[in-house]
């Protein structure tokens, strides 16, 4: 395909002022022109995004007993919830949000810890309501659902 008379990477090259960036070691193409790198296009650094949100993990209820019978409701042996608890992985608590239709609604939370044994992950799954959400601030590489 020619572009009036370039040929479709030369126009593309081109436009994008990258002629001759690429070199594939082929002597005598196109792409083993000089290229001074006064045209290319700024590289941004990658770093990483500052987070949004402080993470606090949820509070836990004295008692669990809701969880626990919507948890079994659900098919979830006893045994292994029970274990999931001892562990501090799985535990109620209440959602605090003054401005949303679910504030003081109860919550399961689903931890994921660090190294350290610190909370550093929290979903939140509503008991009584269809309430799903991840705490804000969150580390989601600790999240147990993608294990």
């Amino acid at each position: 395909m020619k572009i009036r008379g370039m040929g479709f990477v030369d126009a593309v090259e081109t436009v994008l002022g990258a002629r001759g960036v690429v070199d594939y070691g082929v002597v005598g193409s196109h792409h083993d022109k000089g290229f001074d790198g006064s045209s290319a296009l700024p590289v941004e650094d990658s770093k990483p995004q500052p987070k949004k949100w402080d993470f606090y993990p949820p509070r836990p209820n004295r008692y669990s007993n809701k969880t626990i019978a919507y948890l079994q409701k659900r098919g979830i042996s006893p045994d292994v919830i029970c274990q999931a608890m001892k562990e501090g992985i799985l535990f109620e608590s209440k959602y605090y949000n003054p401005k949303s239709p679910h504030h003081n609604a109860t919550v399961c939370v689903f931890a994921g810890k660090d190294e350290s044994g610190t909370i550093v992950f929290a979903a939140l799954r509503g008991v009584d309501t269809d309430f799903k959400q991840d705490k804000a601030g969150s580390d989601k590489s600790y999240n147990l659902f993608t294990a």
